[in-house]
């Protein structure tokens, strides 16, 4: 039930709505096995995503709450940042990346 590849988007459309217009600091939706951290401090975000399935994710996009200006990708993959939005390369089976944007 909880594992679809729709059931992120639903919840992560509607937490603004229960906290008063505020977004989720980062969202990746479309890979039901992705799990991802964020932590905001300081005008940074930090994001972990760990990819638990035997499958690829070929080219996430994670969507930001709010603008940053500059991405450092963490671990030694690669990412592009477009506005509220992350690009990053594949991520291998049951592998992760890690990255920070900062305003």
């Amino acid at each position: 039930y909880l594992r679809q590849y729709v059931r992120g988007r639903q919840i992560a459309d509607c937490v603004p709505w229960l906290s008063g217009g505020t977004p989720l600091p980062a969202v990746c939706t479309g890979h039901p096995k992705l799990y991802m951290i964020a932590k905001e401090k300081e005008g940074r975000l930090s994001v972990g995503l760990w990819n638990f399935h035997a499958d690829i994710v070929w080219e996430p996009v994670v969507e930001l709450g709010r603008d940053y200006t500059t991405l450092r990708v963490l671990n030694g993959g690669c990412g592009s940042l477009q506005g509220k939005r992350v690009r990053l390369e594949a991520i291998p089976a049951f592998g992760s990346v890690f990255f920070e944007v900062e305003a």
